[in-house]
């Protein structure tokens, strides 16, 4: 969404402001993403139990929160680094829960024959958001403060728990009485799926590799930014120029 794109981009200049160190912006990135690989599983499971409305709009309260948690915690000056790695976890957590429940919310939503279409039309809208947003985010971010940019991530992510409280979804599954699973059990046993059906290793791999390899630069641009002088404006600059260059390509 909107509001994770200029979380991150403010999230990454403000802990570079804070620390001066890059492996600290490094760190901040990777508790965002730790709990996507150890709570996907479970926030599945919550998802057929609790339904993708519930649990969407929990997911987006979250992050309304911690954003504005973290513009408070900006304009206050230079906090201890363990609390912006703590709201960045939850930050990570927030996102997590809420993720299978943006796939799911499409099967509720429209009529089975349609489902595929609705989850391109998703996938596109989002792509267009990542592209588009590029320059207004990157400006956004130059031109104001990390606070207020907590802050205006904030109002992005209220708003779709507004748009929400209108949607009407299927039924969802009652509780049931199984024991909860460990925190790695669902994790084990997608592994042992995924070496069960080699095409589908493969294709796992396939996707993480692309994160690993070349997708951390976003993360790294306040560094860059700060190494080629740029300090005054940010990352904003690098982050616009991102995006005028994705715009004009698609052009």
């Amino acid at each position: 969404t909107s509001g994770s794109f200029l979380y991150n981009a403010a999230l990454g200049w403000y802990v570079l402001q804070v620390t001066g160190s890059a492996a600290a912006v490094g760190l901040a990135f990777t508790m965002t993403g730790l709990p996507v690989l150890l709570l996907s599983p479970h926030a599945g499971v919550l998802t057929d139990r609790f339904g993708a409305r519930a649990m969407l709009m929990a997911s987006f309260a979250a992050l309304s929160m911690v954003g504005v948690i973290q513009g408070i915690v900006a304009l206050g000056g230079s906090p201890p680094y363990l609390a912006v790695l703590g709201l960045a976890l939850l930050f990570g957590i927030g996102q997590t829960i809420g993720a299978p429940a943006s796939v799911a919310i499409a099967q509720q939503r429209v009529r089975a024959q349609a489902v595929a279409s609705a989850r391109g039309w998703t996938v596109l809208a989002l792509e267009r958001c990542r592209l588009i947003g590029g320059v207004p985010r990157g400006v956004l971010v130059a031109t104001t403060t990390t606070s207020l940019a907590f802050s205006l991530a904030a109002i992005l992510f209220a708003f779709p728990v507004v748009v929400l409280l209108w949607v009407h979804t299927t039924t969802t599954h009652a509780l049931d009485d199984r024991p909860s699973a460990s925190l790695l059990g669902p994790l084990t046993e997608a592994f042992r799926y995924a070496t069960s059906h080699p095409t589908l290793g493969v294709l796992i791999i396939l996707a993480i590799a692309p994160g690993a390899i070349g997708l951390s630069y976003v993360y790294m641009l306040p560094v860059a930014a700060e190494e080629l002088g740029l300090a005054a404006a940010g990352p904003g600059l690098p982050r616009a120029a991102a995006g005028v260059a994705q715009l004009v390509l698609l052009t």
